[in-house]
């Protein structure tokens, strides 16, 4: 997600907003958890300042509050939701203009608040689909249904007395912000998928198994899904599409492809 925020910002400036709040907020949630998952495996140590670990746990806090806190996130992608959502007549084909933000020549970064470009969102349910439609030996149908749940839930919230609650629009900037990672996971953790938005060149080091990648979708999605659940109960809206066979393919999925992750991640340790 921070090399797909990277990319968008490179090519759009600050008209990649969407996907640099996206990117701060899921980032810094995710580097918190994965600091907090080492402090249960090294237990007290991870507490006494002479040991390494302790740097983590009193650093990583850092990112989710510098340089503009989550909850600024959280606001920043619920003021663009009701674009995102709205209904459009015409459906830009989305892996072209992917494909133009990877190949767009590195700028400095002093330049890219100049860039005083809107702020463009791509279509979520038609990204999701043609997706969805690579053949990269990684599912991606269920996100296919996410992205028609957060969009119909967010024009179903348009006009509704539950906008005016923070935490409704909250959720649904969150689910928002899971589905932005899987979207960057499949383009660049697949190799199907990343050749086809041109993004080749942006892969470093060792592949990622597709097991492993599996099992990250698969959590990003449950993620978006318990979100778009709590909108739709918080503001007494019908919850669309089947999110029960989502969760069943999203679970099924990552049960079937723990086995052989945990293989891999093995095989990493000398």
């Amino acid at each position: 997600m921070a090399v797909k925020a990277a990319v968008a910002a490179n090519a759009l400036g600050i008209g990649a907003a969407i996907y640099t709040a996206a990117a701060k907020l899921a980032c810094c949630a995710l580097a918190e958890e994965a600091v907090e998952q080492g402090r249960r495996v090294v237990s007290s140590r991870a507490l006494l300042a002479d040991r390494p670990y302790e740097k983590f746990v009193r650093d990583v806090t850092l990112y989710g509050v510098f340089d503009g806190t989550s909850h600024l996130m959280l606001t920043d992608l619920s003021l663009r939701l009701p674009q995102i959502v709205k209904v459009r007549d015409d459906v830009e084909p989305t892996l072209p203009r992917v494909a133009a933000m990877f190949a767009a020549p590195a700028r400095p970064l002093a330049a890219l608040g100049d860039a005083r470009a809107p702020v463009r969102h791509l279509d979520l349910p038609a990204h999701a689909r043609a997706l969805d439609a690579i053949d990269g030996g990684v599912g991606f149908t269920a996100f296919v249904a996410l992205a028609d749940a957060l969009v119909a839930l967010g024009r179903g919230l348009r006009g509704h007395k539950a906008w005016n609650d923070q935490g409704v629009r909250f959720a649904l900037a969150e689910a928002l912000a899971w589905l932005e990672c899987a979207f960057a996971a499949v383009k660049l953790a697949d190799p199907a998928r990343r050749a086809a938005v041109g993004a080749t060149t942006w892969s470093s080091g060792q592949a990622v198994s597709p097991d492993i990648l599996v099992g990250a979708l698969a959590g990003l999605g449950l993620r978006a899904r318990a979100r778009l659940l709590e909108v739709a109960a918080a503001a007494g809206l019908p919850v669309p599409g089947d999110m029960s066979e989502v969760e069943r393919t999203l679970v099924a999925a990552r049960t079937a492809a723990r086995p052989g992750a945990r293989a891999w991640v093995r095989a990493q340790v000398p």
